[in-house]
């Protein structure tokens, strides 16, 4: 083959170094052990970055990133605190790539909105909470999904 340069080589390997890393941060989780599934998933999250594409499953690497900074944001404590902002600085990046992957008015798009504005709400950002409610209500219009129950709770 022509292209077993050491590059392609390289992908490969963190392919597989992705994939492995992936399965751990799920089991860790599934187990309730949030510091180890946190760390494999930021791990994985770095390789991807390395690898130079980021596709459809960067946004659920930084959706449970976020979510698990969240798990361990309870409390006034410093690493509260930094577990609050690493959990909006993720999600406010899973956002932006499901607006660049197109995919952000869906309803997985519209919880991740709906979730930030509560983090940001809880921060005390009314101004960044009511921009994300209203682009959360926009998706479920676009959705049609405005009279379902879920959709009330947003208005």
């Amino acid at each position: 083959g022509g292209d077993d340069d050491e590059a392609s080589e390289e992908r490969c390997y963190l392919g597989d170094d992705f994939a492995l890393l992936c399965q751990v941060a799920e089991l860790q989780e599934e187990k309730g052990n949030v510091a180890s599934a946190l760390a494999a998933y930021e791990e994985a999250w770095r390789l991807q970055q390395q690898m130079g594409k980021v596709g459809p499953k960067a946004v659920q690497l930084l959706t449970r990133i976020g979510a698990l900074h969240g798990l361990s944001s309870d409390g006034y404590d410093a690493a509260a605190l930094m577990h609050e902002s690493r959990q909006l600085e993720a999600w406010s990046a899973a956002r932006q790539l499901r607006k660049e992957q197109g995919s952000l008015s869906t309803a997985e798009g519209t919880k991740l909105l709906t979730d930030l504005a509560a983090v940001k709400g809880a921060q005390g950002d009314q101004e960044g909470t009511l921009e994300l409610l209203e682009e959360a209500k926009q998706n479920l219009a676009q959705l049609g999904a405005l009279r379902t129950p879920g959709g009330a709770a947003v208005l």
